[in-house]
């Protein structure tokens, strides 16, 4: 059995909530044979503002520092999750521009790219619908992620209590559910399988 050291890197609180409960989950059914350490010192320490282009500003220098050796000042993680909401932005673009500037830093394997098409409360949004909480009907093109906001945390702001919505909806929705209905869901775990068995 192996053990892997990571962080993560996301944009908001119920996202880095949301990725720190599936991640064993989508672990567990890819190679049960690993497991996964978080460094909560990480995923404390390093809080990108909202908006993708302060994450991107920033992200290349948090992963660096944290697959550094402990011994070199960094948090000698094996891997990083970089957890961020698509927003209006071309999915597949902001995921291969990521890749490029990963690859120009040399990072290219200490990462795992993890992008919510408009927002994480989409991917929530199905985590709700397979619980029979609301509709499965297409949703992309009826909402944006500030109309999503207050239908999955009934309010307009999330703060604590979206951490702890996020957190129950991870612990509880059927993978294979997510994965089948979620695009940008099923690419990132693709992301994770490709990266655990490589």
């Amino acid at each position: 059995m192996s053990l892997k050291k990571y962080g993560i890197y996301a944009e908001d609180p119920p996202f880095k909530s949301f990725l720190e409960v599936i991640l064993p989950r989508l672990l567990n059914e890819i190679d049960n044979e690993t497991k996964l350490l978080l460094d909560n010192r990480f995923s404390t320490d390093k809080k990108p503002k909202d908006g993708i282009s302060n994450f991107l500003r920033t992200f290349t220098d948090a992963i660096t520092e944290g697959c550094l050796d402990e011994s070199d000042g960094g948090y000698g993680l094996q891997f990083c999750v970089l957890g961020l909401d698509c927003d209006e932005n071309d999915l597949l673009e902001l995921q291969q521009n990521i890749k490029n500037t990963l690859a120009e830093s040399n990072q290219i394997n200490f990462a795992v790219i993890c992008i919510a098409q408009k927002s994480i409360e989409f991917w929530m949004w199905y985590c709700k619908a397979e619980k029979g909480l609301l509709s499965i009907e297409p949703i992309y093109d009826l909402y944006n992620n500030q109309t999503m906001k207050p239908l999955i945390y009934n309010r307009k702001r999330s703060g604590s209590r979206g951490i702890a919505i996020a957190e129950n909806l991870a612990e509880s929705v059927n993978i294979l559910y997510l994965r089948q209905n979620s695009q940008s869901f099923e690419a990132f775990y693709q992301e994770l399988k490709t990266f655990v068995e490589k």
